[in-house]
């Protein structure tokens, strides 16, 4: 094939990919894309003439995938180029070193080609979404989120065991399309490898390969289905339930003001508590309520807003309630944490927490106690401070119910809840439920919410725990121990509920809460080893076929 084709193709990868996951035009999201999304990058590098052309190939479906499907980083704030400019050149670099392994891998890979590609994208995707530059959006496996009997198996593997399932589909179909036998060189020609067994030569043949895979990928689909209704037929055991209200005023506390934001929100408190017709164990805001600590500004939310002061609400409602609000940690180097703090029915501070993983160069910025690196960021990105202080410590909160009994919570901020390990952390140090409060608004698309939904809710499923989310503008909704939608607010309205939810808790901790990600891991550590020994494999060809045609070069 010529090279333009191929670089459509891996166009089309991206593309394909942008509109399997959540988007616009399918808001929540395309099973059915997701299951062959990854066959044009398969089929695209497998016919590449070249290792460097597979790097540009890995580059461009990187760049098209993420900026297709979250093109709404344009809207962050001031510095729009900088967040999507930046993320999709940073895709591109990730893919195109990528492109070069599954390149490889395809080359010498025989007949287990397909299974190797599934277990290097899986592998690609776990390692995209973990540490300080973390990134968990755009996953395959969001695909399928709607799909329930599918992603129960998430409570095993987590969410990457789906995204290999799907992965190694879309290799089989690009098998059974038909690849044109390119780009080996006279070199590869003469290696007689003997491990893996060799890829057929004649196109039906692979074609036959395609087909038996995609055999195998049905058969594994059916037992992961079969676990899946098995699964969803027996209930998670509910320990008890919590009165709460779920507050999403529909305003961005960047744009709209802490004032604005602070009368909308105790305003809809009022309405929901009076519809409730009992106080409520607690009343969840959203992330980003208050411009000022709380503690240290006690004084001024005594008094203000002027027309509704904050502190003599908090003492009326005389409940517990959880918002977002900055917390000192330097007053010295004017230090602040992003975090939410629990305030108890006399208006105290409870307890608060601190974001531990930060939007990179959002809110937090690497370098930056360089001078070069913040004049830089100052005059070229437009960015002038340096972000948020990470907190350090996980916190778990105490909520007395009307019941008698005490439950324990996670409060995972914003994009926190789509982190699976920082999650599962929370469930193993003995978190009964989650709540998540963040502040989506400001994307002002419906494919974000449903984007940052749809990685959130696999936490509930992955450690069997209830999932609340409490949002300014969507998708507040409360989701249960399979992954279930019990309640749900509609999108960018402002509205309040007063909801009974249920906290599901199973005696033992998931196989995912006590082994994490195993999966992922797994499948970087089997990609790595399965081209290890191809490399080994080809040297020890290469010696003996050189011995045997000393002619050879």
């Amino acid at each position: 094939m010529k090279r333009g084709s191929l670089i459509l193709l891996a166009l089309l990868g991206g593309a394909l990919t942008a509109l399997a996951v959540p988007n616009e035009l399918f808001p929540r999201g395309n099973p059915a894309l997701g299951w062959l999304a990854a066959a044009p990058l398969y089929f695209a590098l497998a016919a590449s003439p070249g290792y460097g052309f597979s790097a540009a190939l890995g580059a461009v479906y990187g760049a098209a995938a993420h900026g297709f499907s979250s093109y709404w980083l344009w809207f962050f704030k001031d510095y729009a180029v900088w967040t999507l400019g930046s993320t999709v050149l940073a895709y591109a670099v990730v893919y195109a070193h990528f492109a070069l392994w599954l390149s490889f891998l395809l080359r010498r890979g025989g007949v287990c080609r397909p299974l190797a590609y599934a277990l290097l994208w899986a592998g690609l995707e776990f390692y995209k979404s973990t540490g300080f530059l973390g990134y968990p959006w755009g996953l395959l496996a969001y695909s399928v989120n709607e799909v329930l009997p599918l992603i129960q198996i998430a409570d095993r593997t987590g969410v990457y065991g789906i995204s290999f399932l799907l992965a190694w589909s879309g290799s089989s179909l690009a098998e059974i399309a038909g690849i044109p036998p390119v780009g080996l060189g006279s070199r590869a020609r003469i290696v007689r490898s003997t491990f893996p067994t060799p890829l057929p030569e004649d196109g039906r043949d692979r074609r036959a390969l395609g087909v038996g895979n995609l055999a195998l990928v049905a058969l594994t689909a059916v037992a992961v289905l079969s676990y899946g209704y098995a699964r969803l037929a027996r209930p998670v055991p509910e320990a008890g339930r919590i009165a709460a209200v779920l507050v999403q005023q529909n305003s961005d506390s960047w744009t709209d003001g802490e004032e604005r934001t602070l009368l909308a929100c105790m305003d809809l408190t009022r309405r929901a508590v009076a519809e409730g017709g009992r106080r409520p164990d607690i009343v969840l805001w959203n992330e980003s309520n208050l411009d000022a600590p709380y503690a240290e500004f006690f004084r001024k939310y005594s008094r203000y807003p002027g027309a509704d002061p904050l502190v003599p609400f908090f003492r009326e409602a005389g409940t517990r309630f959880l918002l977002g609000a900055p917390v000192a940690v330097d007053w010295e180097t004017y230090s602040f944490m992003n975090a939410v703090i629990l305030v108890g029915p006399d208006a105290s501070l409870e307890d608060q927490y601190g974001k531990i993983q930060l939007v990179p160069f959002a809110e937090g910025v690497p370098f930056w106690e360089y001078e070069w690196f913040r004049a830089f960021m100052d005059k070229v990105v437009g960015l002038g401070a340096g972000g948020w202080t990470p907190g350090t410590e996980r916190v778990l909160f105490d909520l007395p119910t009307a019941g008698g009994r005490t439950f324990r919570f996670a409060a995972p901020i914003c994009f926190e809840d789509a982190f699976s390990g920082l999650c599962r952390d929370f469930a193993r140090d003995g978190a009964d439920f989650f709540v998540n409060l963040t502040n989506d608004s400001w994307s002002r698309t419906v494919s974000a919410l449903v984007q940052h939904f749809a990685a959130a809710r696999f936490r509930a499923v992955e450690n069997r725990r209830t999932l609340v989310r409490s949002t300014n503008g969507g998708i507040s909704c409360v989701v249960g121990a399979h992954g279930e939608v019990l309640a749900e607010l509609p999108v960018f309205r402002a509205e309040s509920r007063f909801l009974e939810i249920p906290v599901f808790r199973e005696d033992r901790d998931t196989v995912y809460t006590t082994y994490g990600d195993w999966f992922g891991y797994a499948a970087l550590f089997l990609s790595g080893l399965f081209a290890l020994i191809l490399v080994l494999e080809e040297r020890i060809s290469t010696r003996r076929n050189r011995r045997e045609h000393p002619r050879l070069p």
